[in-house]
């Protein structure tokens, strides 16, 4: 083309006409951008543009037929009333993709600027890799639209998550980041996964509250959208949870086909057949009350909430098909606010959300995955437990049976599996506790030491921590019980810490630091490296730990997750430093969430932390089930017994016989094995 046009004479005439041509092209393009968009619905534009890619559950071009309840959420994005539309949902029933959809319309039709804000950077990342990229290269009418906004200083990552197409933009961005909504304004916003962002986390404020403030300008213009979609967690800390209950509250309502009655889907409504602990005594005893023995989840069906006849599987998913949502606050109309669970999408069974209703049970764990993945609604967990009781705990304490003899201090009770060791560095000491983990976590407090050295100068301090730590500490039945962790706090002397800890990792001595603030978890998902890179450093999420703890120190009776304290360490100054910290409410945009504060600066605390320490620790451990623990300790406790026992048949008789030890233990396997192959 350079060659032809380097031949051509550049006459008056061809100038002319090629100068015509540009502008026939330009006025073309110029009329269609100015022509209207087409009267179309985003569910209609869906079924006639959107391609899902091949690994998709339902590869091919989409159907709003499939997901019926999506189509009043994604036609709220075309009504011009509406400022806000809130999406609380259950996990993996189409939320996401209706937003997609909206995207995607806007794009073809109604080309805007667009901020799309997701919990990490990792999940931008996924994001733009599995879902957005996929849709625009699968859906022709996107295909050449949209492409990646590159510059000179830019990198790859960071041209593939900001867009452009004819008439406008998109970026996405972390919420994790204040840079990402800033000095910028779009007409529409999205925050999707909203209740995964940290809470409590940001100094300018919260970043839902930062993204809607991009669309300030447009709104004044009548335009501007805030879309947020996310599944929700806890009650008081869910933002979905607070944002759908100041909207409309509509909810998917569908007809009954035997009384013609409109209810929405409740999972407390599902029945299923159960075989019950029959009482000879007691005749009348309710259904309720009785002990299930088996359960039949596949005669499961949903009960109407008018009539109480039988839905079954088929004919839920044609009540779908006709299904319509209505608001609950009609009042309301810039905000439009949408709720579904599993039992509103095609994808789910009603058979397979019985068998998690199975499976929880009472399992308070299982119970808020429930809630919240398959119902779609935030789990009410309490507020945490307050500050414990120091009079009380001392009490439980004296009247608890001695464990631990201070002669012997290294002889532990047999329920003991394994140990961990905590150590806290004090200016002018180090504090040390020693906890045993038995059965279900059970947990005993074995040792508590201060050593009065200063870390600083004597170096003996640290000699002091890992004699405790290589000791030979055993069960009172003679099996040996490993320590296998130590865990010493770097928030003070870091240097004194790294040079203990450094290159020790794998004799399971690692330095630690404490992260405050909601939502970081107990133990991360892996180390940082400190020190010139030559020692690995764990940040311990302090508020979840101590959250823990306390729900710990409520336990009143022995058993699973109990702890118990030994007079002999622990005197009523020990219990005193429990009532330390308080229970503290704080607010973050409109929701609340509480954490552990000290109110006095100056009060002792150093328990609590080695406690907490000692819990991230048997977590850090990642141990065999309890059954294995179980098994590997009574084999030894035999072995035990059985030399013992030979061991007092030897004073009886004249040639005495051989102790079982680990060399003729193996020296026997392999005879048995060489005998046979000869075999």
């Amino acid at each position: 083309m350079i060659n032809h046009l380097q031949n051509t004479a550049f006459t008056d005439e061809y100038i002319r006409k090629l100068f015509i041509a540009n502008v026939e092209k330009i006025r073309i393009e110029c009329r269609r951008l100015l022509l209207p968009p087409p009267d179309q619905t985003v569910s209609q534009w869906a079924d006639e543009n959107r391609y899902l890619p091949e690994y998709s559950v339902m590869p091919g071009k989409w159907k709003t037929s499939n997901m019926p309840h999506l189509r009043g959420i994604m036609d709220a994005a075309n009504n011009p009333n509406v400022r806000e539309i809130t999406i609380m949902k259950s996990a993996q029933s189409g939320g996401t993709e209706a937003v997609m959809n909206i995207v995607g319309e806007r794009i073809d039709h109604r080309p805007c600027s667009i901020m799309y804000m997701l919990p990490t950077d990792s999940d931008a990342r996924d994001f733009v890799k599995l879902k957005f990229d996929p849709m625009i290269n699968e859906s022709p009418s996107l295909r050449k639209k949209v492409k990646n906004v590159r510059k000179e200083n830019s990198t790859e990552k960071e041209s593939t998550l900001k867009k452009r197409f004819p008439g406008g933009w998109m970026r996405i961005f972390s919420g994790s980041s204040t840079a990402g909504t800033r000095q910028r304004s779009a007409e529409l916003t999205i925050d999707d996964d909203t209740d995964q962002l940290v809470i409590g986390q940001q100094r300018e404020g919260d970043p839902v509250e930062r993204l809607k403030a991009r669309t300030k300008t447009y709104r004044r213009l009548g335009r501007g959208l805030n879309i947020h979609v996310s599944t929700p967690t806890r009650l008081r800390e869910s933002r979905i949870s607070a944002l759908y209950d100041i909207s409309n509250m509509q909810k998917y309502y569908v007809t009954c086909p035997h009384c013609r009655e409109m209810f929405y889907f409740k999972p407390e409504r599902l029945v299923w057949n159960k075989d019950y602990e029959e009482n000879l005594f007691e005749q009348n005893i309710p259904a309720e009350k009785k002990k299930v023995i088996k359960h039949y989840p596949e005669t499961t069906v949903y009960a109407c909430d008018n009539c109480g006849g039988a839905i079954d599987e088929q004919t839920r998913h044609s009540m779908l098909d006709n299904g319509i949502w209505i608001a609950e606050r009609p009042e309301i109309k810039d905000h439009y606010g949408f709720w579904f669970n599993d039992l509103c999408s095609k994808m789910s069974s009603m058979e397979e959300l019985a068998k998690k209703i199975i499976d929880a049970g009472d399992n308070p764990e299982k119970l808020e995955a429930l809630y919240n993945l398959n119902f779609g609604l935030p789990y009410d967990a309490g507020a945490g437990e307050e500050s414990a009781d120091s009079n009380e705990l001392y009490d439980r304490c004296k009247r608890e049976l001695p464990f631990i003899n201070p002669d012997k201090p290294f002889e532990v009770p047999n329920e003991i599996f394994y140990a961990v060791q905590t150590v806290d560095v004090q200016k002018d000491r180090l504090e040390t506790m020693v906890v045993g983990v038995g059965a279900d976590t059970e947990l005993w407090v074995l040792l508590y030491q201060v050593i009065p050295k200063n870390p600083l100068i004597d170096k003996s301090a640290w000699t002091d921590i890992d004699k405790i730590y290589t000791a030979k500490w055993k069960r009172k039945d003679g099996v040996k019980i490993p320590v296998l962790r130590q865990f010493v706090d770097s928030g003070y002397q870091h240097h004194l810490v790294y040079g203990h800890t450094r290159s020790r990792e794998r004799q399971g001595i690692w330095a630690i630091k404490g992260k405050g603030g909601y939502g970081v978890p107990p133990l991360p998902r892996s180390f940082q490296w400190v020190d010139g890179n030559r020692t690995k450093l764990l940040h311990l999420g302090s508020n979840a730990a101590k959250l823990e703890l306390y729900a710990r120190l409520k336990i009143s009776t022995p058993g699973p997750k109990y702890i118990h304290f030994p007079e002999c360490y622990c005197n009523e100054d020990f219990f005193k430093q429990f009532s330390a910290e308080r229970l503290v409410r704080k607010y973050t945009g409109m929701i609340s969430y509480y954490v552990y504060e000290k109110p006095n600066r100056h009060t002792a605390n150093e328990v609590v932390d080695l406690m907490y320490y000692a819990i991230c620790a048997i977590q850090h451990v990642n141990a065999a089930p309890d059954a294995i623990l179980k098994k590997n300790i009574e084999k030894q406790a035999d072995r035990l017994r059985n030399n013992e026992e030979i061991k007092a048949q030897n004073l009886k008789l004249e040639k005495p016989l051989k102790l079982e030890t680990k060399k003729t233990i193996s020296k026997k396997k392999i005879k048995r094995r060489m005998a046979a192959r000869r075999n």
